[in-house]
């Protein structure tokens, strides 16, 4: 069944929130993956994400020391770093990793936003998987793609995007410039979903399982 009700924006965040579970199947191809490459080739990219999160066995000093030391490895002129946060960006990514404690834990955050259209989420995520090891577990995979979509391409763009999302699972807040959503895909990934006009045009974002940046 398709849900429609009205919500203003400062509670959409909160809402989408809820139920919501990380990707844990990451490495294939999937509805989101098949999504994206439509939103890439009908409109306009405009970035992709993905974020990860993982616990490590060690300390956070050692773990922290470790994944600055593999950034080094291949970057140094654009990497900032202080206590437990590693930053690095560039013209087309922007990288940021903060390590902090939890019921004696360490936790880590990896956030890489790309505006590379040649890159997929799918190969993002596996450009961060080489930066665990043996000590990482629990590991959590977020994506999302966002697009500007011509007016052409709107009705086949969301075509396909519809018929990637499972029977009644589907629900709709509208808001002031457009829509967000929940959904399930054939898959059973969990998504969220916002369509926007602005005076620019229309803009899509696809989330899976949650859209962890604004728009």
């Amino acid at each position: 069944m398709k849900k429609k009700i009205c919500i203003v924006p400062l509670v959409i965040f909160s809402l989408l929130l809820i139920g919501a579970r990380p990707l844990k199947n990451f490495n294939s191809p999937s509805f989101f993956d098949l999504n994206e490459q439509a939103i890439i080739e009908n409109g306009n990219f405009i970035e992709n994400g993905v974020k990860m999160n993982y616990c490590s066995k060690v300390d956070i000093e050692t773990e922290y020391k470790r994944l600055l030391k593999e950034f080094k490895k291949s970057e140094t002129e654009n990497l900032q770093f202080s206590t437990n946060k590693i930053m690095y960006k560039d013209s087309s990514e922007d990288i940021k990793v903060i390590l902090w404690k939890e019921n004696n834990k360490t936790m880590v955050e990896i956030i890489v936003i790309n505006k590379n259209s040649s890159k997929s989420s799918l190969s993002l995520k596996k450009e961060l998987e080489k930066l665990q090891n043996n000590n990482s577990n629990e590991e959590n995979y977020f994506a999302f793609i966002k697009g500007k979509i011509e007016e052409e391409s709107y009705e086949k763009t969301k075509e396909m995007l519809m018929d990637s999302i499972k029977k009644n699972t589907l629900e709709e807040l509208d808001i002031q410039n457009g829509y967000v959503a929940t959904a399930r895909f054939k898959d059973n990934q969990r998504v969220n979903i916002g369509y926007m006009k602005y005076d620019s045009g229309r803009q899509i974002i696809i989330g899976t399982p949650i859209i962890f940046v604004t728009y």
